[in-house]
């Protein structure tokens, strides 16, 4: 489970991330204080990013982000290790006042310190699989 943490959430954070990102989750993530996900394939459209239906939208009133996905088809999905992460690297169709910037990456808490979901994420595993068990498939949703 830790290779999708180590060499995808802990790599993306080195090589992409601010160096205020980089200060703020880089050790953490990785002495595993936070544990990550990669949250990039959707169900309606595999791994091709221009095509997602993942939101992020920036909430000018609350200074915030508002992932979301709104159809059944955007449900992140694949060898996302859910069940180890508390926090997922999710890409997006990003709006800014109202205009669609491209697909962009986020680092979104998922769980909390109990590893239970986060209001407003749901997620679950999507069972049997040929083949490396130890990968846990599943699926995302952000409300």
């Amino acid at each position: 489970p830790g290779g999708v943490h180590f060499g995808m959430f802990v790599k993306y954070i080195e090589l992409m991330g601010t160096e205020e990102h980089i200060k703020l989750y880089y050790n953490k993530a990785v002495n595993c204080e936070i544990t990550g996900c990669y949250a990039q394939t959707e169900v309606g459209h595999g791994s091709d990013i221009r095509s997602l239906e993942t939101t992020a939208t920036f909430d000018t009133a609350t200074k915030e982000w508002i992932i979301d996905s709104p159809t059944a088809s955007s449900a992140s999905t694949g060898r996302l290790n859910f069940i180890f992460a508390n926090h997922a690297i999710v890409f997006a169709q990003t709006t800014i006042n109202g205009k669609n910037v491209g697909v962009n990456p986020f680092l979104v808490p998922i769980k909390d310190k109990e590893y239970r979901w986060l209001p407003g994420v749901e997620g679950g595993d999507i069972g049997p699989k040929i083949g490396f068990h130890a990968k846990e498939n599943g699926y995302l949703y952000f409300r």
